[in-house]
């Protein structure tokens, strides 16, 4: 479950926290950018909780989260550091896919159901 953070960004975007059973695990902070996307930044799982799966399901969990706070949107959008092997496995396992490179990282995206149920309709 996400809730709004008491600590925002200095620059864009509304930090939420991410809480299971309770116990506060992470936090991400999402900005609607391009008009029809969301723009995930800061993405982190607390030190105790990582490696037990919790970074997949808040991952897995923003999909639905976001489109409840924008239903017309069609992404997410992410950037993670090349040699950060461990978060490109994880935004990999969670389905998203590299849509463009920068100095020293990638650029992912992960189109909402809703979507693509929608192009495969036609």
């Amino acid at each position: 479950m996400f809730r709004k953070s008491a600590h925002q960004p200095l620059f864009g975007g509304t930090r939420y926290d991410y809480y299971d059973q309770g116990r506060k695990l992470g936090s991400v902070v999402f900005e609607k950018r391009f008009g029809k996307s969301v723009y995930l930044y800061d993405v982190e799982i607390d030190e105790p909780y990582r490696n037990h799966g919790y970074g997949t399901n808040m991952i897995n969990e923003a999909d639905s989260f976001t489109q409840s706070l924008y239903p017309d949107l069609r992404k997410l959008t992410l950037r993670v550091q090349i040699d950060n092997e461990i978060a490109y496995r994880l935004y990999t396992k969670c389905n998203y896919h590299i849509t463009g490179r920068g100095t020293g990282t990638v650029t992912m995206e992960k189109p909402f159901a809703n979507v693509l149920s929608k192009a495969y309709a036609r």
